[in-house]
């Protein structure tokens, strides 16, 4: 009886320590995802997406509140494209892999490079080289191609889905393009 307590509380706590690393390694990939400009490319992909719909919708009457409502979810929206990243993230690169990317990005180097590669500094390029020679930067050059296809086809899925998602948002408050 006793040796079955110990085996079930070993398996418990296995199985507990194996969740929670998962875990840790889903959110490094979040905020790996979050500061090395990924978010702000979905963010302003979705400020596109309602530009367009406003071009398709300009002949009709829609009150500015109907557009700040639908609007409203930009931020979930983003963190969803995020999470699906994050596991396509995944499938590709070891935790130690992401706490290399996520080091990188949070130095003046990997900010200056998000922010405007052209103003590198000789040291920022300096680091920005290191990491492209270090193994993790090697990896990430490697698995670019197959992993930009994986990427293109998640954000496909997200940004079609969230059209489509607000084209019948619009049609249930009544609004309807009128085709010119």
């Amino acid at each position: 009886m006793k040796l079955r307590h110990l085996t079930l509380t070993l398996f418990l706590t296995i199985c507990f320590s194996v969740t929670i690393n998962a875990q840790s390694f889903q959110e490094d990939i979040i905020k790996y995802l979050s500061i090395n400009g990924t978010a702000q490319q979905y963010e302003k992909a979705y400020d596109e997406m309602f530009l367009v719909l406003r071009q398709q919708y300009q002949n009709v009457s829609i009150p500015e509140e109907v557009w700040t409502d639908l609007q409203s979810s930009k931020e979930n929206q983003v963190k969803y494209i995020i999470a699906l990243l994050a596991s396509t993230y995944r499938s590709y690169f070891t935790k130690d892999d992401i706490k290399t990317m996520l080091a990188f990005y949070e130095s003046e180097a990997g900010k200056q490079l998000v922010d405007d590669y052209t103003k590198l500094s000789p040291e920022q390029n300096a680091a920005f080289s290191a990491f492209n020679t270090s193994e993790t930067g090697q990896k990430l050059e490697q698995v670019r191609p197959e992993l930009a296809k994986d990427i293109s086809e998640t954000s496909e899925f997200w940004s079609r889905d969230l059209f489509k998602n607000t084209m019948e948002a619009l049609k249930e408050k009544g609004y309807y393009p009128i085709k010119q």
